[in-house]
């Protein structure tokens, strides 16, 4: 398919409809004149249904995310049963931050959506809008679920582990470590990130911890040596 670059050269208003111009810039990530040209071709059409939800997917593709939820809470009034229309607000809201209502909608998009058609990012959204909401436990199984399908978001996991570490929850952190260098693409400092979270304190400044190199039972400081591509990159001292 042509690149936008190509695109120039080519006189689209001569060759192709504005619903065609559409589909054509969205293929090419140009979503601010997907969506310019699908604006144009709902004012020249009668603005079916599917069409307007069309719409609703290349507004959310150009962050115009109030639009989405304003076009498909008017589009709900006229196709409730339609369960797409519930991922979508879903998504919108999560980016908007909505996250107690985004719930709403993504929860009851899962209850009634087959299982062969769940998307990774449906879980994605799912997970984003629990660990926003403060339920860790529920985000992890959902992000964890959306790295197995999709491996390229493994690095979802990192927002997770952060906010086990910054409720002091450090060797749930680990864990989440553990779970990510499983898959590719995994990052050389993830392991550095696993045992130092391992040797975390529970209090702040009281590192009282297992040391996993000598066994002893002793406040530890923790520093990273830099380079390689294991665990033994972790170095520590006893105080």
């Amino acid at each position: 398919f042509p690149s936008h670059d190509k695109l120039k050269d080519i006189d689209l208003d001569a060759m192709y409809t504005e619903s065609d111009k559409g589909e054509i810039y969205y293929l090419v990530k140009r979503y601010d004149l997907a969506v310019k040209g699908y604006e144009k071709f709902l004012t020249l059409t009668e603005p079916k249904t599917e069409y307007k939800t069309r719409m609703a997917y290349f507004y959310f593709f150009n962050k115009q995310y109030d639009k989405v939820e304003v076009l498909i809470n008017t589009i709900k009034k006229e196709d409730p049963t339609n369960n797409i229309l519930n991922r979508i607000l879903g998504y919108s809201l999560v980016e908007q931050g909505k996250n107690a209502e985004a719930l709403n909608y993504l929860k009851e998009f899962f209850t009634k959506v087959e299982a062969k058609k769940i998307l990774p990012s449906d879980y994605e959204y799912l997970g984003k809008a629990y660990l926003k909401s403060g339920n860790d436990s529920l985000a992890e199984w959902n992000l964890v679920k959306t790295v197995q399908m999709d491996s390229s978001k493994v690095d979802l996991l990192v927002d997770l582990a952060k906010s086990y570490s910054d409720k002091k929850l450090h060797a749930k952190a680990a864990n989440v470590y553990k779970t990510k260098v499983k898959f590719p693409k995994a990052k050389s400092t993830d392991w550095f990130h696993t045992l130092s979270w391992q040797l975390l304190p529970h209090k702040p400044g009281l590192p009282f911890s297992l040391c996993p190199c000598c066994s002893s039972h002793r406040p530890q400081s923790i520093h990273y040596s830099g380079g390689g591509g294991s665990p033994g990159w972790l170095r520590h001292k006893h105080r």
